[in-house]
């Protein structure tokens, strides 16, 4: 049930660069909310059944290592779109040289903060297995190296 909760994770996360695409919106400081509600179903019917503790970690970490891998896809899936976007209006850009300009900054600053937004999203989603006693996951690797820093 906890994994199924996470077939919308792909919605929500194509969501977030019409957060920040031409919104003069601030840089990113919080994750969003759609993150932690993924957990809530795994927190809910596993942390709070009568599981003996070594089933409770062991379905944990089954769980995370599937919502990391789907959540990879779907942020990947964003991450192709704003490379797409990036390219397109870099070919814009050279046919308008006067307007891009200014174009291209707000460009720069967007993709940016998105790619901040889903670092942040990332991030609290690792600390959040991690107090639930899953410290090392490979899939959580893979998706922390497609958001870092670039």
């Amino acid at each position: 049930k906890a994994v199924v909760s996470t077939q919308s994770t792909g919605e929500q996360t194509q969501a977030v660069p019409r957060l920040y695409r031409r919104t003069n919106r601030e840089m990113p400081t919080e994750p969003l909310g759609y993150v932690s509600a993924l957990t809530e179903p795994l927190e809910r019917h596993v942390f709070d059944s009568c599981l003996p503790e070594h089933v409770q970690k062991e379905w944990c970490a089954l769980a995370a290592s599937i919502l990391a891998e789907r959540y990879h896809d779907a942020v990947s899936e964003v991450l192709v779109s704003l490379r797409k976007t990036e390219d397109s209006l870099a070919m814009l850009k050279r046919g308008r040289k006067s307007a891009a300009t200014v174009s291209t900054s707000v460009v720069a600053t967007d993709e940016e903060k998105i790619r901040c937004q889903l670092r942040l999203d990332v991030q609290f989603l690792r600390t959040k297995f991690e107090k639930m006693g899953i410290a090392e996951c490979e899939a959580f690797d893979k998706l922390s190296g497609l958001v870092a820093k670039r």
